[in-house]
C-alpha cells in the first residue's frame, strides 16, 4: 500500500520520475519562478492567443480555450490574467476590436460584413464594444479615415 500523498512530476528534475510529496514535503519556494514553468505558462498563453486569432469570425468561450490548452476553466482565466495582465474575454474583444478597425480602414466592407467577420450576432452589440473601444461610431471611424486620405 502506497503513503498517502500526491505525486507528481517535477520537469526541473533530470530523471523527471514520480515523486511522492507527503503533508509535511513542500516543494521549493521558488517553484513559481522556475524557469521551465514560466515557458509553458506562456507557451499556454500564445496558444491561446493564436487560437483566439485564428477563430475571432465565431463565439468562443472561456471553455474552449482552456480546452484547446489542456487546462481547466478556473486555472487558464488565472493564468491568462497572470500573463497578459487582462482576463481572455476582455483581450478577445479587443482583437476583435482592431480586426474590425483594421477591415473598415483598409476595405470596403459594410459594417454589418465587419459585424459577422469579427464574430459578433448583434449589431448593437458590436456597436456599443466599437464606441467602447474607438470612442466612435463605425461609420464616423470610416468617414474621418476617409477624410485623412483625401
Amino acid at each position: 500500500m502506497s503513503k498517502p500523498g500526491l505525486r507528481l512530476r517535477i520537469p526541473w528534475r533530470d530523471d523527471a520520475a514520480p515523486v511522492l510529496l507527503t503533508r509535511r514535503e513542500r516543494l521549493p519556494e521558488n517553484t513559481a519562478n522556475m524557469p521551465v514553468a514560466d515557458e509553458i505558462r506562456k507557451e499556454r498563453v500564445q496558444a491561446a492567443i493564436d487560437f483566439m486569432s485564428a477563430n475571432l469570425h465565431r463565439s468562443i468561450s472561456v471553455n474552449e480555450l482552456a480546452n484547446s490548452v489542456h487546462v481547466s476553466p478556473s486555472h487558464f482565466a488565472r493564468l491568462f490574467k497572470t500573463e497578459t495582465g487582462i482576463a481572455p474575454g476582455q483581450y478577445l474583444t479587443n482583437l476583435r476590436m482592431e480586426k474590425a478597425g483594421q477591415l473598415l480602414a483598409t476595405t470596403f466592407l459594410s459594417i454589418k460584413e465587419v459585424v459577422g467577420a469579427v464574430g459578433y450576432k448583434s449589431r448593437n452589440n458590436f456597436l456599443r464594444f466599437f464606441r467602447r473601444h474607438f470612442h466612435t461610431t463605425p461609420s464616423e471611424y470610416q468617414s474621418k479615415l476617409s477624410r485623412a486620405v483625401d
